[in-house]
């Protein structure tokens, strides 16, 4: 899996996945699960800054976020409707 943050170009997502990619970017945040270096499944979801966080948010101060399946370990935090993961 990749997260990558909502500031990303449509050229550093394919340059980080190592996969083509050709959809608009601007103003999104992107996850993307890869298998054998393809694309199996995305979710994007638009940046609303002045609204509360809702769903899944991955709780990160890196610019992206790679794990690997050996690398999957999640402490879950409920703020509001949010859920927030922190890698453990």
């Amino acid at each position: 899996m990749n997260g990558i943050r909502c500031t990303t170009t449509t050229m550093d997502i394919q340059k980080d996945l190592g996969a083509n990619y050709s959809s608009p970017t601007e103003f999104e945040c992107h996850v993307f699960f890869l298998n054998k270096g393809k694309i199996i499944y995305e979710q994007t979801g638009p940046v609303i800054p002045n609204e509360p966080l809702e769903g899944v948010v991955f709780s990160t101060n890196q610019k992206k976020l790679k794990i690997s399946r050996a690398d999957t370990k999640f402490k879950v935090i409920k703020r509001g409707n949010a859920f927030f993961l922190e890698k453990i």
